[in-house]
């Protein structure tokens, strides 16, 4: 990783290069780690795009155990909704 980039930016960087966007195999162990518990859209209780870490510009989550693309439609263990702010 380049000096000063931090995990966010290469994600958002390995998203902006591939037409799809995938999680590396590192990636994918933090999105399935026991505190993150990423699930897809059709297992989810919650909405990734109305979660706080949400980046909508990017299509990507903020929080610093995510270090992976996510689906707007998805969740994980970290949600947190936009009214707690």
């Amino acid at each position: 990783m380049p000096k000063g980039q931090s995990d966010a930016d290469r994600i958002k960087e390995h998203t902006l290069r591939s037409d799809r966007a995938v999680p590396t195999a590192d990636e994918q162990a933090r999105l399935d780690s026991d505190e993150v518990r990423y699930m897809p859209p059709d297992k989810g209780p919650f909405r990734c795009d109305h979660c706080f870490f949400f980046d909508s510009h990017e299509n990507d989550c903020e929080h610093p155990e995510v270090s992976a693309p996510v689906d707007p439609a998805g969740c994980c263990n970290l949600y947190k909704s936009l009214n707690d702010r």
